[in-house]
């Protein structure tokens, strides 16, 4: 072989030795991954995200409540604290008996621990369905003295929350104080205006305690003239009867068998707040949460979405245990019979509730319901007051 036969071989087995190893790397770093085994795992049936979106779709009635925390409104605070699942309930439920799903949101105004920039006015929850989130942050209210600026608070409202902009569903903003109405940077007009270009109602309520004058109880009348509906005056400190019944404790047990039959997804389970609400609660007002709870549409319990038929599909992985193991089928029949038992049991806690009703009815008229001077508290108020202001009540 001469030298140029030589190198022509010698280039051939170059190139060849380089087409090898290029064949070989291409293997190693280029090829498909394999294919995964597959497996007998079930379709899943639930919801892989909450967002917050679901929780509004369902709401019927918005309800911002803004109280007035100066130093001398302790038995309003108080009144909100007893009366607030009592409030809740009279939104529930229509004239023809169609349940209502409710959320609240809740300001404080006119407290010198505020900042004096943001108008001595602070929101401490969102619009929420966790009723209990609620609570919690009225047992965390402290008074004290401030400015107290209601039209600003007002318009603070309707501009920070996430108001439904669906007509079907009722908005209102309940505000309760006892200084002359028209303080502050902001005018009553200009609030009152832009509440009803948002669709949204007002219900002022005046706390004539003993330090009110005459000329801040003209300027509340005021207000519930541009607001459209009746004047509604109260007295802050009027202890609130903590009746009890002698169905109380069935009710108590019904809503215990029903938490019993909530199904959450993984890391979605009943509110951080529960635990902490029902501690702060007087028997009689746990009661009133008891039912109010019953009739609360809960969009992360995965039984209340079936029942709905809003169900929608998530990977099995988020799939609390019960259900995990199961097949499609039987997955299916389980919320299909926490469905029915839950149905069972809110009629069963409805009809213990209005015999509980009819029972406390006819304590009352053996306890005056109002004071000498003829003013209820922030519930009675709020009862008569929505009726005035709300369209659909």
């Amino acid at each position: 072989m001469g030298p140029k036969e030589f190198f022509k071989m010698r280039y051939l087995w170059y190139s060849m030795y380089a087409f090898a190893t290029a064949l070989a790397l291409y293997a190693l770093f280029f090829r498909p991954p394999a294919k995964a085994p597959e497996t007998n795992q079930p379709e899943t049936v639930v919801i892989e995200t909450w967002p917050e979106e679901v929780v509004e779709q369902d709401v019927d009635v918005q309800i911002a409540l803004i109280l007035d925390t100066s130093s001398s409104m302790d038995g309003l605070v108080e009144q909100a604290r007893t009366q607030l699942w009592e409030m809740v309930s009279e939104m529930q439920l229509t004239a023809d008996g169609r349940e209502r799903t409710v959320a609240v949101s809740l300001y404080q105004y006119g407290n010198s621990r505020l900042q004096k920039g943001d108008g001595f006015i602070e929101n401490l929850t969102p619009l929420t369905t966790d009723l209990d989130q609620v609570t919690v942050k009225l047992y965390s209210l402290r008074t004290s003295g401030g400015k107290e600026y209601a039209p600003m608070a007002i318009k603070r409202a309707v501009e920070e929350l996430d108001w439904n902009s669906n007509d079907s569903v009722d908005k209102l903003i309940v505000i309760a104080g006892n200084e002359g109405f028209g303080q502050g940077p902001v005018s009553p007009t200009e609030a009152f205006q832009l509440a009803a270009d948002n669709d949204i109602a007002v219900l002022p309520i005046f706390c004539a305690n003993r330090g009110a004058s005459q000329t801040a109880l003209s300027s509340w009348k005021s207000a519930a003239t541009l607001a459209g509906t009746d004047f509604e005056s109260i007295d802050p400190d009027q202890e609130i009867a903590n009746l009890d019944s002698p169905f109380d404790a069935a009710i108590l047990e019904k809503y215990r068998q029903l938490q019993e039959t909530k199904v959450y997804a993984e890391g979605h389970g009943q509110s951080a707040y529960c635990q902490e609400a029902e501690s702060y609660l007087e028997p009689g007002v746990a009661v009133e949460r008891a039912v109010v709870q019953s009739r609360q549409s809960h969009s992360k319990d995965l039984v209340n979405l079936y029942g709905s038929g809003r169900l929608e599909s998530v990977p099995t992985a988020q799939l609390p245990a019960q259900l995990r193991a199961k097949s499609q089928k039987a997955q299916m029949d389980y919320l299909e019979e926490q469905n029915a038992r839950q149905n069972e049991l809110k009629q069963e806690i409805a009809e213990l509730n209005a015999k509980r009703e009819q029972h406390i009815d006819s304590r009352m008229k053996e306890i005056p319901a109002y004071r000498p001077s003829g003013r209820g508290s922030l519930g009675t108020s709020f009862k008569s007051g929505a009726k005035g202001v709300l369209k659909s009540y």
